[in-house]
């Protein structure tokens, strides 16, 4: 007989695999599956194994139309199951198990219709419109869910937004009403107030209403307002919404945009969208949550940024007519645009008109979309036939969101240039060898380009002016020809490199064709020019010596002029007319990042940069300083600083001196003595640099650290560092705060307490108070308590037992969390212990101070007898093999040391000694039951499948009984 808990323990494992896989999965596989969830009843449903209900429908409908995936589900289906849910009273239930209708299924249904084909059947409207005014309380002047149900304002708004869909007027008299109740919830504070009701949620419905019924919000922007300061601002629900009990939801937050789009005026500015999209992206993958969430991403400007549209042109014929950003002229062209969502999904559902202008005209076309394609294709072909110059694509996108009532709108503009086909030729020669394009030339390189130019017959053209241009790396012009092509012959142009003075970096050939407008026809071939550059004649202005030192609140100014140095023996300077076109920074930097970047100004043929010294932790110290150019395509280069002897500067750098101190102490800092785990320390100060008198405060990183030290083999060293937090508010920082709890990982035994700061080099700065070091002397340490428990489980029918010691750790009954702990099991012969081997040992710990070591052992591999178990903390264990590696080093010392007098040598065993927490001694004698000669994990499927055998073979039996049974009743 097979039990139960099998069935059971396949159950949960399989049920668990899903739940995990649909968390990870995110919104972005409802999308990818949204057909998926439609069942044979036409009707959808929020996960795959759920039943079909009128709500999940909706949000899918909702869904395809958001995502154009409206081609992909089977409409005529979903209409036969609306048909199903309809009742007689013409109102609409939630699923074929309800028998009634209501307000919500109601209002399901109408979105569905106007999904389906954009209007609702006549043959249901003034059932609906009767129905639905049966549910308004003259008394409460609200709606109700259902029939005898309790007014709110929810239903009110589901109410509303039902005769909007018919459509249907609502009459003064109700609408007058609705206003009055609006307003006895209106508070001081700019929002409703509605009992049993979310806050947001709340709002949203008293919005919805109310801008169904003209109510006067006197002031919307504060409504506004109060909304956006309920979005979270930082932390994991960043982008979120939360409600008055600082919950966050996909609810709260789709109804709190939901009430901003319908406020006037535009509300959605004061949030964050893209917050708002990135707390989308970790929704989970059903269709409730991914409807709430992207009804609230649609409504912002983030919406776009989950499109992706892509521009191509076909032309007549399949010749090539577009090349880039230049349509050749004389082509046929037709625009073709591909919207394609971040999921990999194609959008159906624009409707795209286009207008072409041109300065010989403006036309207006339309997209149609085509399903083979999957993209949209312009109705017609438009001709550049006579045409050049530049040429705009405007496209204007719009679908209509019924959800939203609202319509999704998208221009986007493509640029392009009507001109010739031009090919180029190209021909480089360096010291009598070829050099490919691309590659590197230099000092003497000799070019010839033959440019060939040609419309979209290829029939060669005739009276065109060309030019010919040279560009440096910075698009500096080194050299310009223009020539009037008369006789239809290819014109050739040459040109020899024979100046070092201009830039590594890319060479450019440009060859450009214009008519009146302007240059419509364009070509560039790119050679790599590879010379030395420096930046010499540095000097720290305003200041003496090769490290100049500055002061807090002062400005370092730097002037350099940068050369080429092709020989290495020869300075040349670049021209000062082209001085200001070219880019060179000067980059200041610490060992470990870049701190500053600062642009530099050119005056004459040198740059000058200008650094305020700002009153930040990362500005004191050793700056070291270089420069590099900055091209217009490519990556920066370096400058090699060169002084006037010619020679390289190793060691450039200035250096900004500060004496920090600690001012406007407050709290309790911590005194002279012991400090037990559990422990806090929680004091506030200012640091204040004594030379410029100004409040020093954090750069672009934390720096200042409270650091607890402690002398380890006769070396000190910095055993736990903690960061000082600056505390600031809307006018600036305002001081340091220190809160620290001497956790149980801490270092034990006597130590130091500083605060040190962090320089611009990485060195620690040692905060002072009253001309000396502030500093704490401590004994860390307490006695650490513990309760524990064992657990020793056989696992029924598989020779393995479980071991489990849960336990909490305490020191002077406050209860120790966040402890890094270690485990060792020791089998206890005689009067030895001998360390054990076991799988999967580990020491969990939860969120509060319980901890559990746990272990699996193989029966039959277990010895019975009595065991030790010891809890060591990981800080121990490391300081531990530091002392063993420190003795191991100095032994093989010695021993080298015997081995070269001729003495024996001392063998010598060394171990750690690890001090445990605590331990805790238990018996242990293993059960067997016999092994299996295969894997457990094969045993549980074959009784898995045993047991559906032996069901599926006992209900055939059955059956076949139940038969026979009836032939005889038959009979």
């Amino acid at each position: 007989m097979f039990s139960g808990k099998v069935y059971i323990l396949v159950f949960v494992l399989f049920f668990c695999l899903s739940v995990q896989g649909v968390r990870r999965s995110g919104f972005s596989s409802v999308i990818t599956s949204l057909h998926e969830h439609q069942t044979e009843t036409g009707g959808f449903r929020l996960l795959k194994e759920d039943s079909p209900s009128l709500e999940a429908t909706s949000y899918a409908l909702f869904l395809a139309s958001l995502f154009g995936q409206r081609e992909k589900i089977d409409r005529n289906a979903v209409t036969q199951y609306l048909q199903t849910l309809q009742r007689k009273d013409g109102g609409f239930s939630s699923s074929s198990d309800q028998s009634y209708s209501d307000l919500a299924s109601i209002r399901y249904a109408l979105l569905s219709h106007k999904h389906l084909d954009g209007s609702v059947p006549e043959s249901s409207k003034d059932a609906l419109i009767a129905l639905i005014r049966t549910l308004y309380s003259d008394d409460k002047k609200l709606f109700s869910s259902k029939a005898g149900g309790e007014p709110d304002i929810k239903s009110t708004a589901f109410a509303l937004q039902a005769y909007e869909l018919l459509p249907y007027k609502l009459s003064s008299d109700l609408a007058k009403n609705i206003k009055d109740v609006l307003s006895s919830h209106v508070t001081d504070e700019n929002h409703f107030s509605f009992t049993g009701v979310p806050q947001l949620s709340g709002n949203y419905y008293g919005i919805l209403v109310a801008s169904k019924v003209n109510f006067d919000f006197k002031n919307p922007d504060l409504w506004g307002k109060w909304i956006a300061s309920k979005q979270v601002t930082s932390g994991p629900n960043k982008g979120g919404f939360s409600d008055e009990h600082n919950s966050v939801t996909l609810e709260s937050t789709a109804h709190a945009v939901a009430a901003l789009a319908s406020l006037p005026g535009n509300q959605l500015k004061n949030i964050d969208s893209d917050a708002l999209l990135e707390f989308a992206s970790h929704t989970s993958s059903d269709l409730k949550s991914a409807a709430l969430i992207l009804s609230a991403v649609a409504r912002t400007d983030a919406f776009h940024k989950l499109f992706k549209i892509d521009f191509s042109y076909e032309t007549l014929e399949n010749r090539v007519g577009v090349v880039g950003d230049r349509i050749i002229s004389g082509a046929q062209i037709k625009p073709v645009l591909t919207v394609k969502s971040i999921f990999n999904t194609y959008h159906s559902g624009f409707d795209i008109s286009l207008t072409i202008r041109h300065a010989d005209g403006n036309t207006d076309l339309h997209l149609n979309w085509s399903p083979e394609t999957l993209q949209y294709v312009a109705t017609e072909f438009y001709s550049t036939e006579g045409k050049l110059g530049p040429v705009h694509f405007e496209y204007d996108l719009n679908f209509f969101v019924t959800d939203l009532q609202k319509s999704i709108s998208v221009q986007i503009t493509d640029s392009k240039n009507i001109g010739y086909s031009i090919k180029v030729q190209s021909e480089a020669v360096l010291a009598g060898k070829a050099v490919d394009v691309g590659q590197v030339v230099g000092d003497g390189a000799e070019f010839a380009f033959k440019v060939t130019i040609s419309n979209y017959d290829n029939s060669k053209l005739n009276n065109y002016p060309i030019r010919f241009l040279v560009l440096d790396s910075s698009d500096v012009v080194v050299h310009s020809d223009e020539e009037l092509v008369t006789d239809r012959k290819d014109p050739v142009f040459n040109y020899v490199l024979s100046t070092a003075k201009i830039p590594s970096g890319n060479l450019n050939f440009k060859f450009e064709v214009k008519n009146e407008a302007g240059v419509h026809t364009t070509a560039v071939v790119t050679y790599q020019l590879d010379i030395k550059m420096i930046s010499t004649d540095i000097k720290f202005i305003d200041a003496s010596g090769s490290k100049p030192v500055y002061q807090i609140g002062k400005t370092v100014r730097v002037s350099m002029k940068p050369a080429s140095f092709p020989d290495l023996s020869t300075i040349q300077p670049y021209a000062v007319e082209t001085a200001a076109k070219r880019h060179f920074e000067m980059i200041v930097s610490s060992p470990v990042k870049t701190l500053h970047t600062i642009k530099g100004k050119a005056e004459g043929n040198s740059y000058l940069f200008e650094l305020p010294i700002a009153a930040t932790f990362d500005s004191i110290g050793n700056n070291a300083v270089s420069f590099r150019y900055v091209p217009t395509h490519g990556s920066p280069i370096t400058l090699t600083p060169i002084s006037e002897t010619e020679e390289d500067l190793e060691d450039l750098s200035f250096k900004v001196e500060a004496d920090l101190n600690i001012v406007q102490e407050k709290g309790k800092p911590p005194k002279d003595g012991d400090l037990h785990y559990g422990n806090e320390v929680s004091f506030s100060f200012q640091v204040k640099d004594s030379i410029s008198q100004k409040l020093i405060w954090n750069g672009e990183s934390e720096s200042v650290f409270l650091s607890l030290k402690h002398e380890t083999n006769n070396k000190q060293i910095t055993s736990s560092r903690y960061v000082v937090q600056q505390d600031s508010s809307a006018n600036g920082p305002k001081e340091f705060k220190v809160f620290w709890e001497v956790n149980p990982n801490t270092e034990q035994g006597k130590g130091s307490l500083e605060i040190v700061a962090v320089g611009a080099d990485g060195t620690e700065i040692p905060l002072k108070k009253g001309g000396k070091t502030w500093r704490v002397a401590v004994n860390i340490g307490g006695t650490i308590s513990h309760k524990a428990h064992l657990h020793v489980s056989p696992i029924e029918g598989i020779d393995e037992s479980v071991v489990v010691i849960p336990f909490n750790l305490s020191c002077n009954q406050k209860a120790l969390t966040g402890a890094q702990l270690g485990a060792s099991i020791f089998y206890q012969d005689e009067s030895t212990l001998k360390e054990v081997a076991v799988n999967s040992l580990s020491v969990a710990r939860s969120e509060g101070a319980e901890y559990q070591v746990s272990w699996k052992w193989g029966n039959k591999l277990a010895k019975g007898g009595n065991y030790v178990v010891k809890i060591y903390r990981e800080v121990d264990r490391l300081r531990a093999l530091e002392k063993k590696e420190i003795l191991r080093k100095q032994l093989l010392k010695k021993q080298a040391e015997q081995k070269r007098k001729g003495e024996p040598v001392e063998e010598q065993q060394i171990e750690e000694e690890i001090s445990p927490i605590f331990s805790v001694s238990f018996e242990f004698y293993p059960e067997t039951s016999g092994s299996l000669p295969f894997r457990t994990e094969f045993f549980v499927i074959v009784l898995f499948l045993s047991a559906f055998v032996a069901v599926s073979m006992k209900k055939s039996e059955i059956e076949g009984v139940r038969k026979v049974t009836g032939k005889k009743k038959r009979s």
